[in-house]
């Protein structure tokens, strides 16, 4: 059973591979746009979410960042991030090997939402938060 820091280091590394974003699994200091990071998912209930030998983890927060500030050049290369179509889409990108290199069962982009100004005044960069659901076989 891969833990969760084996997965985020799976997704970082499939979109580095499919889509050329640098990323990391996880979140840090000092970034260069375009960049990936993996963050760590909700885990409100354990006993829901890790039954009958698979675990279901939803909301799990990736994060692109285009650009040091709110441009239009930013904004365009974000879309081609987050586009349902295209060479730079991340969920086909994700999603074109739902089990990151057999490390979980499926994996599937549920949404994404583009940062609030507030939120890139406050991390000095925008970009859009993209939620993942990941279903991992529970037994070891």
């Amino acid at each position: 059973m891969p833990t969760m820091w084996e997965i985020a280091e799976a997704v970082a590394t499939q979109a580095k591979d499919a889509v050329g974003l640098r990323s990391e699994p996880e979140i840090v200091g000092r970034i260069e746009p375009p960049f990936l990071m993996v963050g760590l998912p909700p885990l409100p209930e354990y006993r829901s979410t890790f039954q009958r030998g698979r675990i279901l983890v939803e909301d799990w927060p990736v994060y692109v960042l285009t650009s040091a500030k709110m441009t239009r050049a930013g904004q365009k290369l974000l879309a081609d991030y987050a586009s349902w179509s295209g060479a730079k889409s991340l969920p086909l990108a994700l999603e074109a090997e739902p089990t990151l290199g057999g490390v979980v069962l499926d994996i599937a982009v549920m949404s994404f939402r583009p940062l609030g100004t507030d939120e890139v005044g406050m991390i000095g960069y925008y970009g859009g938060e993209f939620r993942l659901s990941v279903e991992i076989d529970g037994q070891d």
